[in-house]
């Protein structure tokens, strides 16, 4: 079964992020600044032990026994399942009782379940008013757009790709494409353009793109 995480990424301002990394040591940063996510890895800035483990808990009503005060250390196959376990939701994060401490600490991205569009608008609305109070990271929100506003509910979808470059008609395509080079590239750089039009569009799978040889998107990523 393949899980879908959007993430939530809150990252830090250059001038924040050199000051952080001052207070860690290169090896810890290093192995503090992977995650996985379904379409990128997104670097979690320098953060001390204290800050690490005050998010995991505030996400997790684990039992004492499973706490991992230094998930750093653990290794190999150990490593991948406590992160596994730590994927962290957003949904309902403001509205539990929780302040901004976590993106203060610089931890990379949440994980948010299907909503429609207005209450997308609604978190990262409440995010941004609270961050007018004294918190400098900007946020970056990004949704997985695979034939349309798939994972938005109530949202608008588009044909499969394939279907689209059957048409070879660019004028026609919201997405790609088909198996001719040409065609694939004069349909996606009209699909480029009107997504430019009205946002801002990523390639997805190439900057960060965990285990490329065997086509898996959720896999550690070293950034």
């Amino acid at each position: 079964m393949r899980f879908t995480y959007f993430l939530l990424v809150a990252t830090a301002t250059l001038l924040s992020s050199c000051n952080a990394s001052a207070a860690v040591s290169g090896d810890t940063q290093a192995k503090l600044s992977t995650m996985t996510s379904t379409d990128a890895a997104v670097p979690a800035h320098a953060v001390d032990a204290s800050n690490v483990k005050r998010f995991l808990r505030s996400h997790h009503d684990e039992d004492e026994e499973e706490r991992v005060n230094e998930p750093w250390k653990l290794g190999g196959k150990a490593l991948k399942a406590w992160k596994a376990k730590w994927a962290a939701r957003a949904e309902g994060w403001l509205d539990n009782g929780h302040d901004l401490s976590t993106m203060k600490a610089e931890l990379g991205g949440q994980g948010m379940s299907r909503k429609n569009a207005m209450k997308y608008y609604q978190f990262v609305k409440k995010y941004n008013e609270r961050r007018n109070h004294g918190v400098a990271q900007p946020l970056i929100f990004d949704i997985d757009s695979i034939r349309g506003a798939c994972y938005v509910a109530e949202g608008m979808l588009f044909a499969y790709e394939i279907n689209s470059g059957a048409s070879f008609n660019p004028e026609l395509a919201h997405e790609m494409f088909g198996e001719d080079p040409y065609l694939t590239s004069v349909m996606g750089a009209s699909y480029v353009r009107g997504l430019h039009n009205q946002t801002a569009a990523c390639v997805k799978h190439f900057i960060a793109y965990s285990k490329t040889p065997t086509g898996h998107d959720r896999d550690v990523s070293h950034v």
